[in-house]
């Protein structure tokens, strides 16, 4: 059995201010897979930062 996560995170700082990503993850743990679903929403920010 696996988990799937998907999680939606707002900017609120000046460089992110109204912006949201979106981040997913599956794991078998359902412990760690919002921790993943979270680190992939911040990754997409990092990306499209420029």
């Amino acid at each position: 059995m696996f988990s799937l996560i998907g999680i939606q995170v707002q900017g609120l700082d000046e460089a992110f201010s109204g912006k949201t990503f979106f981040g997913a993850a599956t794991n078998t743990n359902s412990e760690l897979a919002p921790g993943k679903a979270v680190l992939s929403a911040l990754n997409r920010s990092q990306q499209n930062r420029g």
